[in-house]
Formats: structure tokens, sequence, C-alpha cells
């Protein structure tokens, strides 16, 4: 619904995973590395040719490169969606590299979420198999987006619930938009 707005960009139904596929492996790799190097252990990777700011700047380019390929689909776009579940367990990383962004956390009941992801699992192979694996990473991803989200606060992380988006969407949509509202008349 949000990428259906005219100021919103994103790939429609796909997900782009730049942060839980790419960038977050990048930076733990790094700071494993880096770890290393500092204590002495061995020198290798990427840390004996970048500072931690300059390895982040390239993941910052790299956004910048992947984003502006989004807004190449909807040109008149001010805003960038870029959503997938696992997200909720790298919001420090996005803060970091984009520290003006907003976060919609959208909730769904966790009994509806496991069915969801043995289903996935089923059919295309990820995703946990079992109910006890599920209500872990279930638990896991909303535990890490309260959080964090906490330290963000209200101008930038919201909670959504998923049944409350189906029941009556026009005005769970509508607070979203007022929330961004806010957020610029005080930022």
């Amino acid at each position: 619904m949000l990428a259906a707005h005219p100021s919103v960009a994103s790939i429609g139904g796909q997900e782009l995973t730049v942060f839980s596929r790419y960038l977050a492996p990048w930076a733990t790799n790094f700071q494993l590395e880096k770890r290393n190097l500092d204590e002495g252990r061995w020198a290798q990777g990427l840390p004996c040719l970048y500072t931690e700011q300059e390895f982040e700047q390239r993941m910052l380019t790299f956004v910048e490169d992947v984003y502006s390929r989004v807004l190449l689909r909807k040109a008149d776009a001010t805003h960038i969606l870029d959503k997938h579940p696992n997200y909720s367990n790298h919001l420090p990383l996005i803060d970091r590299l984009l520290p003006k962004s907003r976060f919609i956390h959208i909730i769904r009941d966790g009994r509806e979420v496991a069915v969801s992801m043995m289903s996935v699992n089923k059919r295309v192979g990820h995703s946990p198999a079992h109910v006890r694996e599920t209500a872990r990473e279930w638990h896991r991803c909303l535990t890490n987006a309260r959080a964090y989200g906490a330290r963000l606060g209200a101008a930038r992380y919201i909670e959504v619930r998923y049944e409350d988006l189906r029941i009556g969407p026009q005005s769970v949509f509508r607070n979203c938009c007022s929330s961004v509202v806010l957020q610029r008349m005080m930022g």
C-alpha cells in the first residue's frame, strides 16, 4: 500500500534484502577482521586497507547506488520503501548508514507467522521448518526491532499491527503518514 503512494518508490512486491543478505555480512566480517587486527591475532582482510569509516562509506555508496536504481522506477518519488522481515535484526546498521531513515514495524500474530514461515520452508526451502524455531525467530525479530525502536523514538519508529492493517488499511495508512508529517515538522 505504501508503494502505491506517488511519493514512494519501491521494487513492487519484491524484496531487496540489501541489508540482511549483503551489508550485514560485510559489516560483521569487517568487524571480526578488525578485532583480530586490533588484538594482534592476525592481519588479514579489508581492515588492512580501509579504516572503519572508509569501509562504511563504501557500504553507503553501495546503498546509494541501489536506491538510485529504485528511484528510476518512479521519477517523482521523494521516499524509498525497502522492506524485509529480517531488517528488524539490522536496525543499528541501517540507522548508522541512513540516519534519516524511518521505520514502520508491521507486527503480525506469531501464530500466523509460524504458519507462513513453515509454508515458505516447504515451498522454497528457507525459513524455519518447525513451530518452535519459528516462534524463536519471530520473538527475536520482534524483540530486536522494539529494543532499537525505543532508542529511535516515535518520530522515527512506529508499530502497526498487521491485523489492524487488514481490517482498516486507510486509518493505519493515515496514522503512518501523519507520523511522517509530524517528524518533518519537528525535524
